[in-house]
């Protein structure tokens, strides 16, 4: 699981089956926005940023998806997981909202019936965060990582042979090795992969004001993972409404089940 909270689902119905300040140096993001020149460049300009926002967002792989909204701006986000683990008989759908320092989650079951799953409220829960061991990979805060939760910056960066195929299309290759991202590929797929990683297709779009729209990353099979199609899609720029807090009615403090499952 990551700070980034991408990999979250996965590692919550694992535990289901067990139981049934500012520098002058400008970061690379922001200078590949200052002076964009070749195609790799003006296609890293393009993710967004601690500037952007609000954006709607899915990203999908093989194991689920996530969806939501990033306001970076505003230190705010909300996240919907939906994710089915082999080998577990149950669908989990979780939502998470963060704003700034507090967040919230909502967790649903399907089958609901299915025996061994914890009960917890449908109402949003409120998190303490000191009932979370691991603080650093767990979702009680905005993070500065988090504007862009499809990994295109990584993915970009580590790309060779960008092309601009037509206006607002890019293509690529990447190397999977370089973006140091698990939630794309884990370690054991990436080592299956061997030299197969290091070329990975893309294929990216831009809108017309040079912002990301879409990254397809064409995964090649590793093992035990099948070949498959890794997407990020961002839009609806500036025109989606900002995640805020849920009505006093609708949440709750987090129930012990919920920090057992987060904690696991």
């Amino acid at each position: 699981m990551t700070a980034r909270i991408a990999g979250l689902g996965a590692l919550v119905l694992i535990s289901i089956a067990g139981c049934s300040a500012a520098t002058n140096d400008a970061p690379a993001k922001e200078t590949a926005k200052e002076t964009p020149r070749t195609p790799a460049e003006v296609l890293l300009a393009s993710v967004p940023d601690e500037k952007s926002g609000p954006y709607h967002f899915t990203v999908s792989n093989i194991d689920g998806k996530l969806a939501g909204v990033v306001d970076a701006p505003r230190k705010a986000m909300s996240i919907g997981i939906t994710q089915k683990e082999d080998g577990v008989p149950v669908t989990l759908d979780m939502k998470f909202l963060i704003l700034d320092s507090k967040s919230w989650v909502k967790i649903k079951f399907s089958p609901s019936n299915t025996p061994g799953l914890p009960r917890i409220p449908a109402k949003w829960q409120l998190i303490d965060p000191s009932k979370i061991k691991d603080k650093d990979n767990s979702p009680l805060a905005y993070g500065e990582d988090q504007s862009d939760p499809g990994y295109a910056h990584e993915v970009i960066a580590s790309a060779g042979k960008v092309e601009q195929t037509s206006a607002g299309h890019y293509s690529g290759v990447t190397d999977l090795g370089q973006t140091g991202v698990e939630d794309i590929v884990d370690n054991a797929a990436l080592k299956a992969m061997g030299g197969k990683a290091k070329t990975v297709p893309f294929t990216a779009t831009t809108d017309a004001k040079g912002r990301l729209t879409r990254l397809d990353l064409k995964v090649p099979a590793a093992g035990k993972v099948k070949a498959h199609t890794y997407s990020a899609v961002y839009g609806d720029y500036d025109s989606t409404t900002t995640p805020a807090a849920p009505a006093a009615g609708e949440q709750q403090k987090a129930v012990s089940a919920v920090y057992d499952m987060l904690n696991s």
